[in-house]
């Protein structure tokens, strides 16, 4: 896809010719990515991304027209940009309204939102004490401890549908969600919210959300949220099949933003109770106000979505291409550290995506490979060069099949 720059020109990034291999892609990784620190292997792309250079100078120009003049950036044209930016997500996600959009630090602070409703529907006696949230047992700790820190705390207990590896079909994930369900319905509990993470974060696996919103709707749930942390630039995404309540993604992991900026798709039945949990000037004004004005605050990385999607599409041959890329080397790597640790793939191919789970316990010495390799990161506080080639003579890895799988900082 392509989105429209004008308008926008502080934003505005050059566009390159479309690459996928050979010298000019390796003279754009090198060209985008020198700010990274050279002889690391950066394989963790999912949790803070990794954000080409000009994308960060197109934020940078927005960010010197904010220093220019804040009085102008703020209470100016800030939320005609911020609406270019929603429109470039829609199109992404399959959006049909993009009035369902709102821009938000992370999938943390759009969990917050959604576990304060929560909260109120307790105190307003819309919902009952031992009223239910269902979630994973592997669901990401900091949205599972928002549920508990607004929600439990008002009455709500949380039901936990167990995952365990290895996941073999989408058949079986959605067995666990039935069984859970069927367990409620027994115990006449009633299941208020059910929280359905896209990909798992720890183990990492794609789930059928769509399947799983259905069956969750005909169990009679009322609302539920799809945790997309790691969707947006890793799989295809319709927020409009998967019909959620809520859908938020971080963009600043799989779709090169800056850091930090994610979306929240609320249905329109629902914007109105919603609300940022930093309370500003615009409370009361709609989301999407609340969310533009949370205090005196740098929005740039905001602004810097559509410099993404110009990369994406000028760079790696647009979105689809790039999922696809992805998909082949994270399999291809998860078959290499498979075969060298003697191990096995935590989930079938059709399962996984740019992120892979492998089986820990299963290492060599039983999970002793996995911890020393935590400690020896948390000791160094980083890897070099030497430190991974030494972790991978220890653990039977091959260096260079190493390097290569983690060399190109857009995948695994």
């Amino acid at each position: 896809m392509t989105v429209s720059m004008q308008g926008q020109e502080a934003g505005s990034i050059q566009r390159m010719p479309i690459v996928g291999s050979g010298k000019i892609w390796e003279e754009m990784l090198a060209r985008e990515f020198s700010h990274h620190r050279q002889g690391i292997a950066r394989i963790n792309n999912g949790s803070f991304g990794s954000c080409p250079r000009s994308v960060l100078e197109a934020q940078q120009r927005w960010h010197r027209q904010w220093l220019e003049q804040p009085d102008e950036f703020y209470f100016g044209p800030l939320e005609k940009r911020l609406r270019a930016s929603r429109e470039a997500i829609a199109s992404i996600i399959r959006a049909p309204n993009v009035e369902e959009i709102v821009l938000v630090d992370n999938v943390t602070t759009a969990a917050a939102m959604i576990a304060q409703d929560m909260a109120w529907g307790f105190l307003e006696k819309r919902f009952h004490p031992g009223d239910a949230i269902l979630m994973l047992n592997c669901s990401y700790a900091a949205v599972k401890k928002c549920f508990e820190a607004y929600a439990v705390r008002a009455g709500a207990r949380i039901i936990e549908v167990e995952l365990a590896l290895p996941i073999l079909s989408a058949r079986q994930i959605i067995d666990s969600f039935q069984r859970s369900l069927e367990q409620a319905a027994k115990s006449s509990t009633t299941i208020r919210l059910a929280v359905i993470d896209h990909i798992t974060s720890m183990p990492s696996v794609v789930l059928p959300a769509r399947d799983l919103v259905a069956l969750c709707r005909d169990a009679g749930v009322e609302q539920i949220f799809v945790d997309g942390a790691h969707a947006i630039g890793n799989i295809e995404l319709s927020v409009e099949e998967i019909d959620a309540d809520y859908y938020s993604s971080n963009l600043h992991k799989w779709l090169f933003a800056p850091h930090s900026v994610a979306f929240l798709h609320a249905k329109a039945k629902h914007l109105e109770r919603l609300h940022h949990p930093v309370v500003s000037h615009n409370f009361k004004l709609g989301l999407f106000s609340e969310c533009s004005w949370v205090g005196t605050r740098d929005y740039t990385s905001q602004l810097a979505v559509t410099a993404a999607v110009e990369f994406i599409d000028g760079n790696l041959g647009g979105l689809s291409s790039l999922i696809a890329f992805n998909h082949r080397r994270a399999m291809a790597m998860a078959e290499m550290l498979a075969a060298a640790w003697g191990t096995q793939c935590g989930t079938c191919a059709e399962l996984a995506q740019g992120v892979w789970s492998g089986g820990a316990d299963l290492l060599p010495g039983g999970g002793i490979a996995q911890r020393e390799f935590e400690e020896q990161e948390i000791r160094d506080g980083g890897w070099s060069s030497e430190n991974a080639m030494d972790f991978c003579r220890s653990s039977r890895i091959p260096w260079r099949s190493a390097q290569c799988c983690s060399s190109t900082v857009v995948n695994l």
